[in-house]
């Protein structure tokens, strides 16, 4: 019986670049933490089964595809993005939607390392209808220090972990 690491470990090695481009763009779409996703990405190549350098382009790639949907989609009120606007708690809808109306650049940018925030950023941007060059300048600027963050820290805890 194969063991969760070398299930893992056998997945992780038949993954491509461009399967991690498609996963790091559903995820801006789904809850789950891409904190997390980032670091086992960057442990991953540190186990040797990726190029570093070719994983972090893919993700700053996916992920901006991502936050553009996100933008896209709240842009446009589609149904799914009304409901998660309902489960937003009202104070904290408003006192973003006042951030994003008075500083939208630096909230777009600042909701990024937010943990927990991140989908925020290009939902209210969005919902608010922040010109795209602006979202976009600003999501890019965080995305590119963001994901290359977690991608080394997974790399770097590759080495303390020494598996």
């Amino acid at each position: 019986m194969m063991d969760l690491q070398s299930f893992i470990l056998s997945y992780v090695n038949s993954f491509s670049y461009f399967g991690l481009f498609i996963l790091m763009a559903v995820i801006a779409l789904i809850p789950i933490p891409e904190e997390i996703v980032l670091l086992l990405v960057g442990y991953f190549a540190g186990l040797g089964f990726a190029e570093l350098d070719k994983i972090i382009i893919a993700s700053i790639f996916g992920v901006l595809i991502g936050d553009n949907l996100v933008y896209y989609l709240s842009k446009r009120g589609r149904r799914y993005f009304n409901k998660i606007k309902q489960r937003i708690a009202p104070k904290e809808l408003i006192k973003y939607e006042y951030l994003m109306k008075e500083h939208p650049g630096k909230t777009i940018f600042l909701l990024r390392f937010i943990i927990g925030l991140r989908f925020l950023g290009p939902f209210i941007a969005g919902h608010m209808k922040i010109k795209w060059k602006t979202f976009f300048i600003f999501n890019l600027l965080a995305v590119l220090i963001f994901v290359p963050v977690f991608i080394l820290l997974g790399f770097h805890f590759t080495k303390l972990l020494d598996i």
